[in-house]
């Protein structure tokens, strides 16, 4: 089931702690006002890295993937907005597993050297664009630079009665009639897509040291 998270950004400034952003209205009067989230994301595979919590990429079997840090709760010198609605939202069963991440930490993460081994099946005429050696790339170049995983024979069919879908750009994550298994690696990178603007918004919120992002599974 598709989880999301609640990713918060505070910066250190003469030694403490504070909240970037400012409170937003309050939904109820005895409520602390909540603070703004830099975002809330149900991107599995980002949170997998930064904490562990979730399997990476579960529509197509994988090993290799590494953990910036496990969850390390809430740091102790929380800045008081954060903490107040931080644990409303725990005690209130509302969100669990929080942790913390310096944005240095995050950025000097091995992010680029392929490291995740992936095992699929295709069918038989499409195997012989995969190389022997399990720790080669996809090779985007015969699926036209993408492929799509089905994780179900639901979503197969599904996906088979839109127009332009050809039953061999499928990769499957259980072996059907007419499928070979097959094996390929990614970068972390890869595996979540779409990073530059993260790393990037990191960058512009100050130096790495004295900014970190606070976060937690919303339930």
């Amino acid at each position: 089931m598709s989880r999301t998270y609640s990713v918060f950004a505070e910066r250190r400034i003469n030694g403490v702690w504070t909240l970037i952003g400012d409170p937003s209205d309050s939904p109820c009067y005895d409520c602390p006002r909540p603070p703004d989230a830099l975002w809330i994301s149900s991107h599995s595979e980002l949170i997998t890295i930064l904490c562990g919590h979730q399997v990476i990429c579960c529509d197509v079997d994988n090993t290799g993937v590494e953990t910036i840090a496990p969850p390390r709760g809430l740091p102790d010198d929380l800045s008081p907005v954060l903490r107040a609605w931080a644990e409303l939202e725990i005690r209130e069963r509302l969100a669990h597993n929080p942790s913390w991440l310096l944005a240095r930490e995050i950025l000097d993460f091995d992010w680029h050297t392929p490291k995740i081994l992936y095992r699929g099946y295709v069918m038989a005429e499409m195997a012989r664009h995969f190389d022997p050696d399990p720790e080669t790339p996809f090779p985007e170049e015969a699926w036209g630079g993408w492929y799509d995983a089905v994780p179900n024979p639901h979503a197969l069919e599904r996906r088979l009665q839109i127009p332009g879908n050809r039953e061999e750009d499928f990769v499957y994550i259980w072996p059907r009639p007419g499928t070979v298994e097959v094996h390929w690696c990614e970068s972390h990178y890869q595996a979540v897509g779409h990073l530059d603007e993260f790393f990037a918004e990191l960058r512009e919120l100050g130096p790495t040291d004295t900014v970190r992002l606070v976060f937690w599974i919303d339930d």
